[in-house]
């Protein structure tokens, strides 16, 4: 099962720690349960934001499944990142099919903020092979103190 979302958050800003990332469970606050409807109140509450909305490979190769796919990828570009073992399905599966015509090759992804949706492009790097499965059960032998706080002080 998944952690609670309080732990889930503890380890996130663990990993992120120094790295210009933020952390929030702004979904929670929200109160939002579809990525559509984050995306909708994200937008209206921040209306001069230019939004890019980044997903791993191996969530485009379900995307057809999820609620409002068609609308998140008319709301704001996306970016998909390269996944080990997803890189045929996604990119040749439903969704990317769709919308092969709004695909921009990946050396315009500086410029992806700026592109009237929809559009995206997949993003090819050195593949991690760390599971999110196996780096929570990782984090779950740790003491808790050390999950919360750290080895280098409060998160």
């Amino acid at each position: 099962g998944t952690p609670p979302l309080a732990q889930r958050l503890a380890s996130a800003r663990q990993a992120a720690r120094g790295r210009r990332q933020i952390v929030s469970d702004a979904e929670s606050r929200m109160g939002s349960q579809y990525t559509l409807d984050t995306l909708r109140i994200l937008k209206a509450r921040f209306p001069g934001v230019q939004f890019v909305w980044i997903m791993g490979a191996d969530n485009l190769a379900g995307f057809h499944r999820w609620k409002g796919w068609v609308e998140i990828f008319k709301a704001v570009p996306i970016a998909v990142v390269a996944r080990p073992g997803s890189t045929l399905a996604s990119r040749f599966g439903p969704t990317a099919r769709r919308f092969a015509h709004a695909r921009t090759p990946s050396r315009a992804g500086k410029q992806l903020a700026g592109m009237q949706p929809p559009a995206w492009t997949y993003l090819r790097g050195p593949l991690n092979f760390a599971s999110s499965t196996a780096l929570r059960a990782r984090q779950q032998r740790k003491p808790l103190a050390e999950q919360v706080v750290g080895r280098d002080g409060p998160c």
